[in-house]
C-alpha cells in the first residue's frame, strides 16, 4: 500500500514563498499532523531557519527542533515530515538519504527550484520509497 501525503494548497503556497524568500539558500520546514492508515495528513507547517546558510544543504537547529517538537506533541500533533528545497531535481540527495535512515517513516517533501515541482519520499522497510502527494 503506497503512502500518501495530504497537504493543503495554502501550506504549499507558504512553502513556495519561503523558498523564494530564502533563495539561493535551501529553505526548510517541519511538518506536523497525523497518520491515518496509508495517509499522512499535514496540519501544521513550521518554517525553520537553515542553520547552514547553504544552497546545497540544510540543518535545523536541534534545540529549536526539540522545542517545536515538544509543543506540537503537547497539542496532539505528530512529527510527520520535513521539507526543504533543492537547486536540483526534487529527489533526495545522498546526504538526504543518509539523514532519512535516522528518521524512518518520516516523509521528506522536496521542492525543486529548477522546475517548481514537489516530490515526497520516506525511508521505510529498509528502502527509499516515493510517496504520493495529494493537494487539498
Amino acid at each position: 500500500m503506497k503512502l500518501k501525503l495530504i497537504i493543503k494548497k495554502d501550506h504549499l503556497r507558504m512553502l513556495k514563498e519561503e523558498v523564494k524568500r530564502a533563495y539561493p539558500v535551501e529553505a526548510c520546514a517541519l511538518l506536523f499532523g497525523c497518520t491515518k492508515d496509508d495517509e499522512i495528513v499535514v496540519e501544521e507547517v513550521m518554517i525553520m531557519s537553515n542553520e547552514n546558510g547553504s544552497n546545497i544543504s540544510f540543518m535545523i537547529d536541534p534545540e529549536l527542533f526539540y522545542v517545536v517538537y515538544k509543543r506540537m506533541e503537547e497539542e496532539g500533533r505528530e512529527y510527520v515530515g520535513v521539507f526543504h528545497s533543492h537547486p536540483a531535481r526534487s529527489s533526495p540527495s545522498t546526504a538526504d538519504e543518509r539523514a532519512m535512515r535516522l528518521w524512518p517513516n518520516v516523509v521528506w517533501l522536496i521542492y525543486s527550484t529548477l522546475d517548481g515541482s514537489f516530490s515526497a519520499y520516506v525511508f521505510e522497510g529498509g528502502k527509499l520509497n516515493e510517496v504520493d502527494v495529494k493537494v487539498v
